[in-house]
């Protein structure tokens, strides 16, 4: 019998323990079975929807199913109901940086530090998403230079190979 299987007949015994639902979600999840998790992460949220982790458990399976937006909505539902785990914080931080929402993920790794400043992946993750906020801003600068030329600039830039 699997994990899965335990779960399942735990629920058939008590479908009223929201963390049996939970924990099989977690069980489905890690075989990337992320529909039958969300299933369970929502029973359980439905059992007992003051549990913070529940929510930051949906979120990663919404976030495997490419739900980004579901995934931050359940991450900010976690933080409003705990918002003194700086991993909820972290973790949203990492979806805003894959959103490419840099200053939010910059926001969220700082509010994660300030919890818990011995963290070296808070610095890393912070680091990274400053990184790629100027590494996106490039390509903005020169739009912007460009749209400030002539016509005749802008070809003898590009023609130059100052630009390409």
């Amino acid at each position: 019998m699997s994990s899965i299987d335990d779960y399942t007949k735990a629920i058939e015994l008590d479908k009223n323990d929201a963390n049996l639902y939970n924990y099989r979600g977690v069980a489905f999840y890690n075989t990337s079975n992320f529909d039958r998790a969300i299933a369970d992460y929502d029973e359980s949220i439905r059992l007992d929807a003051q549990d913070p982790f529940k929510y930051e458990n949906r979120a990663l399976a919404k976030t495997a199913k490419e739900d980004l937006k579901g995934a931050l909505e359940d991450y900010g539902k976690a933080i409003q109901l705990n918002d003194q785990d700086p991993e909820t914080y972290n973790l949203r931080g990492v979806l805003k940086h894959t959103m490419e929402d840099y200053d939010g993920a910059i926001a969220d790794y700082t509010k994660a530090l300030e919890l818990d400043d011995v963290n070296p992946t808070y610095y890393d993750n912070r680091a990274l998403s400053k990184t790629e906020k100027k590494i996106m801003l490039v390509p903005l600068k020169i739009t912007l230079f460009l749209s400030n030329c002539t016509p005749v600039m802008e070809k003898l830039i590009i023609s130059e190979g100052s630009l390409s």
